[in-house]
């Protein structure tokens, strides 16, 4: 039989590896839902800037036509 001592000591160190072990994966989930909605948010981003692109080449070419500058400003937008 090991003495209560030894047996109190193991205890308390289980538990010190159980509580890390949960915070450690607690912290990895909320880093991995981090990087989702991070990854989300660029998506977005690209596709709104992608969106805004296309209205400015609409808007070069409409306003000065098959001009040079209209060329140059619908190329500038893509």
């Amino acid at each position: 039989m090991i003495p209560w001592v030894t047996a109190v000591v193991i205890a308390v160190l289980l538990a010190a590896i159980l509580l890390t072990i949960g915070w450690a994966y607690q912290t990895a989930n909320r880093l991995d839902r981090l990087h989702v909605r991070y990854d989300l948010s660029w998506q977005a981003l690209d596709g709104a800037l992608a969106r805004r692109a296309v209205v400015a080449r609409a808007v070069a070419v409409e306003a000065y036509g098959g001009g040079p500058e209209g060329r140059r400003l619908a190329a500038r937008a893509a």
